[in-house]
């Protein structure tokens, strides 16, 4: 203790000091990441109208206040094609009375304090469905890095995470009682980090090499961790220019498909929901999405004129007697041309963005 201010301190909280709401908001802000916490499912009123299910958020502010947000109710609001993100926000205001603003924007307006709830789909000039790729998801955090070795930093939010980070990380978390870590209060945070993330409801990508990176066969063939099936004709599959699995079909073909089975990896999904992804193109009708866990299949037909990346969300129950859990991306008509750029699964009630499966990490 010290009579003297060195440094022009400022005491949070000091003695006797009367603290505001404001106050408590920017203590907070370095602790708590801004997003969607739980809840904020969107659905379609009529037309452009939606709904906005209730939900949890932590909202930062430009002003540097970081506020909880939630609603009981459904929240209404009108997109355009023009204007497709459901966007929220926070201005703060020395008031008792200030709420948060819901508005139809597009992705160029969006500004670095907005939380993205999620994005209208519009096929042929009309809303079909929702995305949720791009939401903003809340993660607790220590409020500073977890550093493992001198040269290995990593925070706690896995998607910013790169190949190396994760593999070094793998790397030092695989020897627990050896070397320099013994002991290691950095290392134990990172572990316990790190295990957590994994093992928290949703999280983890469940799809092996879901954006299609790895072709150890060549790229003439089917990618790593995926199976391809055909009838009739000289289909082929490839890897495309942009990446993406190209699938395409010569007009004899009675059936392509392109499928992977995540049940024998994850059988604790039997009777749990589950949340599926897949982004693609296709400039035919006849492109299915398929959910099968062998006892209730369920299909997504893809519209036509879906001739630009678009991402198809399914919500899907999985059967408590599920003898598999096949994703599979199928045609059965005589000419196509399909490109599957990625596909994400995850546990829960909302779907997360795109990320790698762990396995890719090891095994790459």
């Amino acid at each position: 203790m010290g009579d003297k201010s060195n440094g022009n301190q400022t005491i949070n909280i000091a003695y006797k000091q009367t603290a505001t709401g404001r106050d408590m908001c920017k203590w907070i802000d370095k602790l708590l990441l801004p997003g969607i916490y739980e809840g904020g499912t969107l659905s379609i009123d009529s037309g452009d109208d939606i709904f906005i299910a209730p939900f949890v958020s932590l909202i930062k502010t430009s002003t540097g206040e970081t506020v909880k947000v939630s609603t009981a109710s459904v929240v209404s609001l009108t997109l355009t094609e023009s204007t497709p993100y459901v966007v929220l926000s926070f201005t703060w205001v020395d008031s008792t009375i200030n709420g948060a603003d819901f508005t139809a924007k597009a992705f160029g307006s969006i500004t670095s304090t907005d939380i993205i709830i999620g994005k209208g789909i519009y096929v042929a000039s009309t809303l079909t469905s929702f995305d949720y790729s791009e939401t903003h998801r809340g993660l607790i955090t220590t409020g500073r890095d977890v550093k493992v070795d001198n040269d290995l930093s990593v925070r706690n939010n896995l998607e910013v995470l790169n190949n190396a980070d994760i593999t070094g990380l793998l790397t030092v978390l695989s020897d627990p009682t050896g070397g320099d870590h013994v002991g290691n209060r950095d290392y134990n945070d990172a572990r316990y980090i790190f295990l957590s993330q994994l093992q928290e409801q949703g999280t983890q990508n469940l799809i092996q090499n879901g954006n299609f990176e790895w072709w150890s066969s060549g790229t003439s063939n089917p990618p790593d961790d995926w199976t391809w099936e055909n009838t009739g004709g000289s289909p082929t599959i490839e890897k495309d220019g942009d990446g993406s699995v190209l699938i395409t079909a010569d007009g004899s073909s009675t059936l392509v498909r392109i499928k992977q089975d995540i049940l024998p990896d994850h059988t604790y999904l039997k009777g749990k929901t589950i949340q599926v992804n897949v982004k693609l193109k296709t400039s035919s009708d006849t492109v299915d999405i398929i959910i099968d866990d062998g006892v209730s299949p369920q299909t997504t037909n893809v519209p036509s004129g879906t001739v630009t990346e678009t991402n198809f969300p399914i919500s899907f129950d999985i059967d408590s007697s599920a003898t598999k859990l096949e994703i599979i991306v199928e045609d059965t008509s005589a000419s196509i041309t399909i490109n599957v750029y990625e596909v994400r699964v995850n546990q829960g009630q909302i779907l997360l963005p795109f990320q790698k499966n762990i396995q890719d990490y090891i095994d790459h």
